[in-house]
C-alpha cells in the first residue's frame, strides 16, 4: 500500500512537471512572437520541443511502474463487483462465484415450500449429512454478502440459507421428504391414469360394433398411402382409394382374404368385422370394376 501511495505521488509529480513544460513552452512561443524571434531563441525552442523530449515523455509513460499504477487506480475506482471484466460477482470473490450466483438468483422467486433444497445445493436427494454440510460451506464462501459484494448477494444468501434450514433440521427435512414422496406417487398415477385412458381412447376408435353377432369387432389402421391403397390383382398395380372404398385382397394361393376400407382418409384392415356379414365373403378379391362401399358391404357394421 505505501508503495502504491509513493507510485502515485511520483505520477502527480510528473504529471505537474509535464504540464508546467508545456505551459512554459506555450509562453516563451508567445513571447518571442510578442518580442521577434532571433536566431538564439528559435535555437532554443527548436531544442526544447526536439523528438528525443518527446520519446522520453512517451517510454516514461508506456513504463510497466507507470502501466501498473494505472491499472491499480482503475481498478480503485471499478465498483467491487465489476473488476473481473464488469460482470457482476466477479470481482474480489472466489472464482466460480458468478456462475453460482446466476443460479440461485434463477431461484430467488421461488416459494420456500416449493424450493428443492437438493437442487439449490448442487447434489443428490440421497447426499449424506456430511456431503450437505460440504456443499453449503461452499456456496456460502461464494455468496454470502460479505465475502461477494454483487448487489444481490444478500437474495441469493437467502435461497441457500433457506435451503440449508430444511435439510439441516431433520423433522423438516422428513417433512419435506413425504411430501415429496406424496407429489412422486400422485404424478405416478396420474401419469398411469392418462396412459390408460389413452389407450381405452384408441381402442374405441378402432372398435366397430356388429349388429349381426352384437359384440365388437376391431379394425388395425394399415401404413398405406390412399393414393396407391389398393392392389389389383389383374394389373398387377397400385391404385387410389376413396372414402368408404371396401375391398378384399387375397393372399396365400387364395387361402388368406382381408378386407380393407377407407374411412377418416385412412386405410384399415377390417376383416375381423367384415367375416360377421352374408355377402362379404363372396366379394372378388382385388377386382375395382365394381367397388364395394362400406356402407353397402357392410350393412349393420359401424364405427364405435
Amino acid at each position: 500500500m505505501l508503495c502504491a501511495l509513493l507510485l502515485l505521488l511520483l505520477m502527480l509529480l510528473l504529471g505537474s512537471l509535464r504540464l508546467c513544460w508545456r505551459l512554459g513552452l506555450a509562453a516563451l512561443a508567445t513571447g518571442t512572437q510578442r518580442l521577434g524571434r532571433s536566431r538564439q531563441v528559435a535555437q532554443l525552442l527548436a531544442l526544447l520541443d526536439t523528438a528525443v523530449l518527446r520519446r522520453t515523455w512517451g517510454l516514461l509513460g508506456e513504463s510497466r511502474t507507470c502501466r501498473s499504477l494505472w491499472d491499480w487506480l482503475r481498478r480503485r475506482r471499478a465498483p467491487p463487483w465489476a473488476a473481473g471484466g464488469g460482470q457482476p460477482g466477479a470481482g474480489g470473490a472466489p472464482a466460480g462465484s458468478e456462475e453460482e450466483m446466476s443460479r440461485l438468483l434463477a431461484m430467488a422467486e421461488v416459494p420456500e415450500e416449493e424450493l428443492n433444497p437438493f437442487q439449490v445445493l448442487g447434489v443428490e436427494a440421497t447426499a449424506s449429512d456430511a456431503e450437505l454440510k460440504k456443499a453449503y460451506r461452499r456456496l456460502a464462501v461464494l455468496v454470502h454478502p460479505d465475502k461477494n459484494h454483487h448487489p444481490r448477494a444478500e437474495a441469493a444468501f437467502k435461497v441457500l440459507r433457506a435451503a440449508w434450514d430444511i435439510v439441516s433440521s431433520p423433522e423438516r427435512r422428513k417433512e419435506y421428504e413425504m411430501k415429496r414422496m406424496a407429489e412422486s406417487e400422485l404424478t405416478k398415477s396420474m401419469s398411469e391414469f392418462l396412459s390408460r385412458l389413452q389407450d381405452d381412447l384408441k381402442e374405441a376408435m378402432n372398435t366397430m360394433m356388429c349388429s349381426k353377432c352384437q359384440g365388437k369387432h376391431k379394425r388395425f389402421e394399415m401404413d398405406r398411402d390412399p393414393l396407391s391403397a389398393r392392389y389389383c390383382a389383374e394389373c398387377g398395380g397400385l391404385h387410389p382409394a376413396e372414402e368408404g372404398d371396401f375391398w378384399a385382397e387375397s393372399s396365400l394361393l387364395g387361402l388368406k382374404i382381408t378386407y380393407f376400407a377407407m374411412m377418416d382418409g385412412k386405410i384399415y384392415d377390417i376383416t375381423a368385422g367384415a367375416s360377421c356379414h352374408s355377402g362379404v365373403p363372396s366379394l372378388s378379391p382385388a377386382l375395382l370394376e365394381a367397388p364395394c362401399t362400406v356402407g353397402e358391404g357392410m350393412v349393420g357394421l359401424s364405427i364405435y
